[in-house]
């Protein structure tokens, strides 16, 4: 029996003394760690979120300008009569867009400037 637990701690030694050597232990050690991280930032993405950053101002300036024009085409249609409410409205709307549009290209030509003083 006690022959038996030496063969076995002699085996469990040599596995240790083998593992110990082993250079890849190292490499995969280092590959876990890239991946991890690679993972962390994958994780902390947003499509979504980036890709409406990547907007122009321009656009979202008109996206603004859209939303508050349905809002007066929505406000003038409780006062005014439908023909008239529906003309200033949609009106309305196209000003607030181009509007909106011109400002939101005024902080990106700002935002160009910036970045061209840099």
């Amino acid at each position: 029996m006690s022959d038996q637990k030496e063969v076995e701690r002699l085996k469990k030694l040599r596995d240790r003394q083998l593992s110990a050597r082993d250079p890849n232990v190292y490499e995969r050690k280092v590959q876990g760690q890239i991946a991890r991280k690679a993972g962390d930032v994958r994780r902390k993405q947003n499509f979504w979120k980036d890709s409406a950053r990547g907007l122009p101002k321009a656009f979202w300036g008109g996206v603004v300008g859209a939303g508050l024009g349905l809002i007066v085409l929505l406000v003038l249609g409780a006062f005014l009569p439908a023909g008239r409410a529906g003309l200033f409205g949609i009106l309305a709307m196209i000003i607030l867009i181009m509007l909106g549009v011109v400002f939101g290209a005024s902080f990106d030509w700002r935002d160009n400037i910036r970045d061209s003083l840099k």
